[in-house]
């Protein structure tokens, strides 16, 4: 929808005053270094771009439409524009059309190409899915009932052997002829298909191992791999708006919990050694040593608290944790004050509150408010 007049002129007079702004040397047209490094700023803020526009020579090139290596006030009024269009790379040729071109140029493979990546097959594959989570289940309750151990002698000698093969070749067809239509980049650029793929190829090498003769044989790993079948049920979660929407929700924050998660770790090694250096050793369970005595009468002796401590960097980790989410602060402090046998040990839990807890909390409430 175009913007309004009153829109128009105001946004007008804006990039007119951030053009004044921005020409510097007043020559009334702008460098290539000034306009990418004002798109490199504009990067910062995801509200203003889309998602895919971040190639900095496309941006100067579709903004510059004279060619001549430089945006003039008329050109830079087009800005707003720009920062709405999506650029995308031109699909490249797949592996499948390399290697048969005839083929990947019939109309038969161009049909199977549209039922491929149409959503009545992915509804088709979620049936499927369906179909292995109730014979999983039907499997587990059989031998539950029955007590038959299950065995592993190379040989699909049931039924429910012969289905998880059949199912194991079903969903390996489906990532071959989705990697043939899509190509390997495409298929990998979706978190979808790369979790299929996973646990494809983890179903497929447990096939492999149990059915084909080899020197392995411990049926308990075997067990345990074979669960990985129960993975690929969570795909069905897509259906639910809401998981799709906390897995968006998830994904977009990610990179900034990242960043605050390096921050707290800095947090917690900084107050793991310092509390190692103030209070290593104080707390322990040797009747000869005054300190236990005291432990004992206070609540941190009383709740049995003895392994959180700060006697190593390990511990002292750990005891930090406890401290961030606020897990019985009071009784850790009050048995290091026990130990230490002044209060002005408690300096410490304040210093670790004032800088780490409430630093977590404002990121975090930062974070929240910055994905919704």
């Amino acid at each position: 929808m175009p913007p309004s007049s009153g829109v128009a002129e105001r946004r007008r007079t804006s990039l007119a005053r951030a053009f004044r702004e921005l020409d510097a040397s007043r020559a009334g047209r702008l460098p290539r270094d000034v306009v990418t490094g004002l798109y490199q700023e504009l990067r910062h803020y995801r509200e203003l771009l889309e998602p895919a526009a971040l190639d900095t020579a496309l941006f100067f090139a579709a903004l510059d439409r004279s060619g001549d290596g430089w945006v003039d006030a008329d050109e830079f009024t087009r800005l707003c524009e720009l920062l709405q269009v999506g650029f995308q790379r031109a699909p490249r040729r797949t592996w499948f059309e390399s290697l048969a071109p005839s083929l990947a140029a019939s109309a038969g493979w161009r049909r199977t190409r549209e039922l491929l990546l149409s959503s009545s097959f992915e509804g088709g594959i979620d049936a499927l899915l369906l179909m292995t989570g109730a014979a999983l289940v039907l499997e587990g309750e059989q031998f539950l009932y029955s007590g038959a151990p299950e065995d592993f002698d190379s040989r699909p000698n049931s039924v429910w052997n012969v289905l998880e093969l059949l199912f194991a070749a079903a969903f390996a067809l489906e990532m071959a002829l989705k990697l043939a239509a899509l190509g390997w980049s495409k298929y990998m650029g979706s978190l979808k298909n790369t979790f299929d793929a996973l646990v494809t190829v983890a179903t497929c090498v447990v096939a492999i191992i149990v059915y084909v003769p080899n020197a392995f044989n411990d049926s308990r790993l075997i067990r345990l791999v074979l669960l990985t079948r129960l993975l690929r049920l969570l795909r069905l979660l897509h259906w639910s708006v809401h998981v799709r929407s906390v897995s968006v929700t998830f994904l977009y924050a990610w990179p900034q919990a990242v960043k605050l998660g390096k921050m707290l770790f800095c947090m917690h090694y900084a107050f793991g050694a310092l509390g190692v250096f103030c209070f290593g050793g104080l707390i322990n369970t040797d009747s000869q040593r005054t300190e236990f005595e005291l432990l004992q009468a206070s609540s941190f002796g009383k709740a049995n608290y003895y392994p959180n401590n700060f006697n190593d960097l390990a511990s002292g980790f750990v005891t930090c944790f406890e401290l961030l989410i606020v897990n019985n602060w009071f009784v850790l402090c009050d048995g290091i004050v026990a130990a230490s046998g002044t209060k002005w040990s408690r300096a410490f839990f304040v210093a670790f509150y004032a800088t780490s807890v409430l630093s977590a909390h404002h990121g975090a409430k930062l974070l929240a408010t910055e994905c919704h």
